[in-house]
């Protein structure tokens, strides 16, 4: 029995199967080998970029209590600006009571009753509301 190229033996037996170089070349061409492809090069600057890469995503954990109380102090001031801005930025102001509970009664005059006046923590003037007073 001999061994004939691509075809197996001469006789029929092992029809169909390749020979054994046919094997081995398409195991190092596309099969292992190709598959290996995405496991990356052993080649040091290869290497080199894919640490690089890696480095460039990781996140600062140098002092996480820093970025904490940064974020924190951040937070507070922009729920201080929306509060001041309802509380006092939206709402007509007035220099004096006086001149707050003037308005009062002009309101009441058009139908408008229980407003009141309060100093304004913001501004230091006055502004009107419809709340019971906190004396």
């Amino acid at each position: 029995m001999r061994w004939v190229p691509g075809g197996g033996s001469p006789g029929g037996e092992g029809a169909g199967v390749g020979n054994c170089r046919d094997v081995v070349v398409g195991w190092f061409a596309g099969g292992l080998w190709g598959s290996m492809a995405g496991m990356g090069s052993r080649k040091p600057s290869a290497k080199a970029k894919q640490v690089a890469a890696f480095k460039s995503q990781l996140v600062d954990l140098s002092d996480p209590f820093a970025r904490e109380e940064t974020r924190r102090k951040r937070m507070s001031g922009e729920k201080e600006a929306a509060l001041r801005k309802k509380a006092c930025e939206s709402k007509n102001r007035y220099s004096s009571r006086s001149e707050a509970l003037i308005v009062i009664e002009e309101c009441a005059e058009h139908g408008t009753i229980g407003l009141h006046a309060y100093r304004c923590p913001y501004c230091d003037g006055w502004h009107l509301t419809s709340k019971p007073p906190r004396d």
